[in-house]
């Protein structure tokens, strides 16, 4: 099947997350394995059952590299997703988990210079970190203005987070999660409006973490 590239389009976008590691993620691999892995998924914005269909491809900074990632679009909402690799975080060019680092040791009250040693050693700019936080309390003021019943209101920055994900060592990866899982598209760090999800369908739960339980990762791997 030959995919276009990505291009504007006055439909819906969402994402979908794909819980993988880097050194595991092959994009030619998905695309092949799509039906038996990825294709039977429900549609997060409106509960369709393997509905959701190749549509186009993009490219993705991931540090100095790029990435190729997979949009798909329901047949039944029109709503398309991107298929977002779960190291690479939404909207950035930077990873997941050294994101999350970074914004655990400042939690901790470390030093911006000492926090983002590992980001700078990857070519980051010393100016991001100070950025990194910035987009976390928005994001966080968003997250808590959509749920303002989750966790425990009265917290703030990480610690709130805490209160709310069932895996705080992946606060921003699982923040992401409970979002999709609430009906909304991931706060960390899209740039795009919150995107609401169509109500579900009763008696449906969807899971948005296309991996496993725990630390568990889809089968799809590299030769």
């Amino acid at each position: 099947m030959h995919l276009q590239a990505d291009r504007p389009s006055l439909s819906p976008r969402g994402i979908i997350i794909i819980d993988i590691q880097k050194k595991d993620y092959c994009f030619q691999l998905i695309l092949s394995r799509w039906s038996a892995y990825l294709g039977r998924r429900m549609c997060p914005a409106c509960g369709a059952e393997e509905r959701l269909s190749q549509h186009a491809c993009y490219s993705k900074h991931y540090y100095r590299e790029q990435i190729q990632i997979l949009r798909v679009r329901c047949g039944v909402c029109r709503t398309t997703h991107a298929l977002m690799p779960s190291f690479s975080l939404p909207d950035t060019s930077v990873g997941t988990e050294e994101a999350e680092r970074y914004l655990m040791r400042r939690h901790e009250e470390v030093g911006r210079g000492t926090a983002g040693k590992q980001l700078l050693e990857l070519g980051v700019s010393q100016r991001y970190g100070l950025q990194l936080e910035r987009m976390f309390t928005r994001s966080l003021q968003r997250a808590k203005a959509l749920f303002p019943e989750a966790g425990v209101p009265a917290l703030q920055g990480m610690r709130w987070v805490h209160s709310v994900v069932s895996d705080p060592s992946r606060p921003l990866y699982s923040l992401n999660c409970f979002c999709l899982q609430g009906g909304v598209n991931p706060v960390c760090f899209c740039r795009a409006s919150i995107l609401r999800f169509h109500p579900r369908k009763s008696g449906g739960r969807f899971s948005h973490n296309l991996g496993t339980s725990g630390r568990r990762r889809i089968p799809i791997h590299c030769p």
